[in-house]
């Protein structure tokens, strides 16, 4: 009994959650399976879909990250939106693709390194974002497999990639 549970009824975009994640001045920003992403201020909710600019309706399971500028990272089934704020409660979507030089546009996780380096586990790769471009990696660079399901920034530096053949770890 003392759990408050939130739903469409209270404004959520869709029942099934599928990644929180609280940015830095304390929004949370709710992933959800084919309702688009809700931002919750701690009053209500504010939801995007695709018909806001999201890429996909259909979030990642970890694929929600705020980078060190306070642009919110959402990875969908079609690709990468990136939220930049502006003045107010506005913003807006900027998405990349394959097209871009994303490894593949199935996005399982995002995260952000020690050095702000942004990483995308998709469905082909592994890529990373240095703020101009995406650099892939792949199993011809020694992954496992191509299908990268979660990164993580290790405190010693090092990157962690889970991955459908097994885990590698990059010095």
């Amino acid at each position: 009994g003392l759990w408050k549970t939130y739903s469409r009824l209270d404004g959520l975009a869709h029942d099934q959650v599928y990644a929180i994640h609280e940015t830095k001045d304390g929004v949370l920003w709710l992933g959800t399976s084919g309702g688009g992403v809700s931002r919750w201020d701690g009053r209500r909710f504010v939801n995007y879909t695709s018909a806001d600019g999201l890429a996909s309706d259909w979030i990642g399971d970890k694929a929600l990250c705020e980078d060190a500028h306070g642009a919110v990272w959402i990875g969908t089934t079609k690709g990468v939106s990136r939220w930049e704020p502006s003045a107010g409660q506005g913003g807006r979507f900027t998405t990349f693709t394959t097209n871009d030089g994303l490894a593949d546009n199935v996005i399982h996780a995002i995260c952000q390194d020690q050095a702000a380096t942004l990483w995308f586990g998709t469905a082909g790769g592994l890529s990373h974002w240095d703020g101009k471009r995406f650099t892939t990696y792949t199993m011809a660079h020694g992954l496992p497999h191509d299908e990268v399901f979660d990164v993580l920034p290790a405190r010693d530096g090092s990157l962690w990639v889970a991955a459908a053949g097994g885990a590698a770890r990059l010095p």
